[in-house]
């Protein structure tokens, strides 16, 4: 987890609200990549309730796309440069490459362990994954084939449970799961170099069991321009558009 007096070694971000979009409680939501100026891609979990979703902004309506046997429990997900993407799974150890245009299956690939956060580097042209510990996984984008576990570190202390991620630039950012943080690490050496605190965003929004009762933890992260970035939560009503300075 992240410890507290870590976190105070780590330069702290600023995170400004600009605007919220309704949102569809219903949905478990472990990782949103934006497909156009008008359309974000959603994968939610739970067994029983999987499935990928296209959310149109422009009229606030939610399609599903595709849903999963009860036994499997859809992760995170991440758009490549060629129109497929990559879900994970949680404990079926399992990632699979749609065709975006159809959702139709290209690939099944079996990994060890758990999955949890997967991001594109289209810089590198690799994947970045997480599954619940310290290591962040370097892995082939076109094989899903394990090149490297780099260790997740803040002055050499451990920092695991990373969950959501995107790759924006050089950096991959990343929920925290069971926290209201951000962070941003340089994926090459597993360092976090910024923390980013959504607390009073939440508090602000009324974002708690007390006015939402089955609301979870925050997981979503996708980028906009800039430093503009859409985030929301599993069971939430809003995303939320930031800024991350």
């Amino acid at each position: 987890m992240l410890i507290e007096k870590e976190i105070a070694m780590v330069n702290l971000g600023q995170v400004k609200l600009l605007e919220t979009l309704p949102y569809d409680n219903q949905l478990y939501t472990q990782g949103i990549e934006k497909i156009s100026e008008d359309t974000i891609l959603i994968s939610a979990g739970r067994y029983g309730h999987s499935r990928l979703v296209i959310y149109h902004t422009n009229d606030k309506t939610f399609k599903t796309k595709h849903t999963f046997p009860d036994d499997f429990f859809a992760e995170g997900l991440t758009l490549l440069d060629n129109n497929t993407f990559w879900l994970l799974s949680f404990k079926e150890e399992i990632a699979t490459q749609y065709r975006l245009t159809d959702f139709s299956i290209i690939q099944k690939v079996s990994y060890q362990g758990q999955g949890w956060g997967i991001a594109y580097d289209n810089q590198n042209n690799c994947l970045w994954m997480t599954n619940g510990g310290h290591y962040l996984q370097k892995r082939n984008p076109d094989t899903f084939d394990l090149i490297e576990e780099i260790p997740i570190e803040i002055n050499h202390v451990p920092i695991s449970r990373l969950n959501e991620l995107e790759y924006v630039d050089g950096y991959l950012y990343a929920n925290i799961w069971q926290t209201q943080k951000i962070v941003k690490m340089l994926p090459q050496t597993g360092q976090i170099v910024t923390v980013y605190d959504l607390a009073a965003i939440m508090m602000k929004l009324q974002l708690d069991k007390v006015r939402y009762p089955y609301i979870d933890f925050l997981n979503g992260i996708a980028h906009l321009e800039n430093n503009q970035f859409i985030i929301t939560g599993k069971l939430y009503p809003f995303m939320m558009i930031v800024t991350l300075n």
